[in-house]
């Protein structure tokens, strides 16, 4: 879960990155205005993120979410993903709710649905299988995997 929102806090910064080099003029001597971006751009959007995937982890616990499983390349893969999905929204949905609605608003939401939808998407925790390798284990009496040769609680 940490390497997902790490990811996710990695691309949101990226997008800041961008947005500063963009209105360099505008921030240059405003450190409250870079401020309000940050919180707008990075910390909001990788929060909502964040809580989004672990709400479906404690729903129907993920696979790619498990510590045991070493899933390093998929979490990291959702986490970009997501964040793009969230970007990508959020650059649509400012434009009609600008004047209504604030910014961070728009932008945690967006990261929130997106990162729910990336989140339900992986595949699901099963019992009586092998958590590393998936391995049907109903009839295995050892606490050892004959499969991969991993550790199970019986």
């Amino acid at each position: 879960m940490l390497l997902y929102a790490v990811t996710v806090l990695v691309v949101n910064s990226c997008v800041l990155a961008a947005s500063v080099l963009l209105d360099w003029d505008l921030l240059r001597g405003q450190p409250a205005a870079f401020a309000s971006l940050f919180g707008e751009l990075v910390v909001v959007p990788t929060a909502a993120a964040m809580l989004a995937a672990e709400i479906v982890n404690r729903v129907g616990q993920r696979r790619m979410f498990d510590p045991r499983v070493n899933a390093r390349a998929p979490c990291v893969a959702a986490g970009f993903f997501s964040a793009l999905v969230g970007i990508g929204c959020t650059a649509f949905a400012l434009v009609p709710l600008r004047n209504h609605v604030h910014d961070a608003v728009v932008a945690g939401g967006c990261a929130f649905i997106a990162s729910a939808a990336v989140a339900l998407c992986a595949t699901r925790r099963r019992a009586g299988v092998c958590v590393q390798c998936g391995y049907d284990l109903s009839g295995s009496v050892s606490c050892r995997c004959s499969e991969c040769g991993s550790f199970h609680t019986a």
